[in-house]
């Protein structure tokens, strides 16, 4: 049983983790950036991007904790 209440704690914070990530990804897209060339802007596609990067860093997370936790 002990188990499961890590797997069920583990996708709880997995969910949470996945939506502040997205959330942070849109906010980085939507903010208005001051920058200066050669830099791009970031754009949707990029947020795309961000948020996949962020997305696998979480799930890293999750899984170095878990191999902690067992």
């Amino acid at each position: 049983m002990e188990t499961l209440g890590i797997d069920a704690a583990g996708m709880i914070m997995w969910d949470a983790a996945n939506t502040r990530l997205a959330e942070a990804a849109h906010q980085l897209a939507q903010a208005e950036p001051v920058i200066e060339p050669p830099v791009d802007a970031l754009t949707a596609g990029n947020e795309s991007e961000i948020a996949t990067l962020l997305i696998q860093a979480a799930s890293d997370l999750q899984q170095y904790s878990l191999n902690i936790l067992a």
